[in-house]
């Protein structure tokens, strides 16, 4: 059995939500938009980057504090589904805070997500999203997409050099 041949169980709340979200025209697609690039990577970032991670490193070792911080960032969005995914990027945001000590980084990938995910949204039909409710990922597309995420890392790394690891400044 070919890995994309492999289906969970379909979340219908989830899927029934994504359905909800879908911009039904221009002024949609811009008003979900602005929600989900703009204001919600700043507010989320601020908080599980800004406030959150930033006191679990005032207790504890900066790798702990971005994987607590990452996994209460998974559990925040409340859905089963996007637990493993959520926690994932929340722990790749929480890596950018701790290397950086800006916000920036975490806000402008946040919204890369975001904005990636949308436009997968908006150009499926509700008929793909209720046939794919259980697939799992290509594998090529999960290879594709963590050289993508690899090379950002590595960029970053060169631009802010390998310094101090003690995280990002109180």
């Amino acid at each position: 059995m070919c890995i994309r041949d492999r289906r969970r169980p379909p979340d219908p709340e989830y899927i029934k939500f994504l359905v909800s979200i879908k911009p039904k025209g221009v002024f949609s697609l811009l008003a979900v938009g602005a929600g989900t690039v703009i204001v919600g990577p700043a507010t989320e970032e601020l908080l599980f980057r800004g406030f959150v991670q930033r006191i679990f490193h005032r207790n504890m070792e900066g790798w702990l504090a971005v994987l607590l911080g990452g996994i209460i960032f998974g559990i925040a969005h409340f859905s089963p589904t996007l637990l493993p995914g959520a926690t994932f990027v929340g722990i790749v945001f929480g890596y950018l805070f701790y290397r950086t000590g800006n916000l920036v980084y975490p806000v402008l990938g946040h919204a890369v997500y975001n904005l990636s995910s949308l436009l997968r949204l908006e150009g499926a039909s509700v008929a793909d999203l209720e046939q794919a409710g259980g697939a799992l990922p290509s594998p090529l597309w999960t290879v594709v997409s963590l050289a993508g995420l690899a090379a950002a890392l590595l960029v970053i790394e060169r631009r802010h050099g390998v310094t101090d690891l003690a995280g990002p400044p109180d």
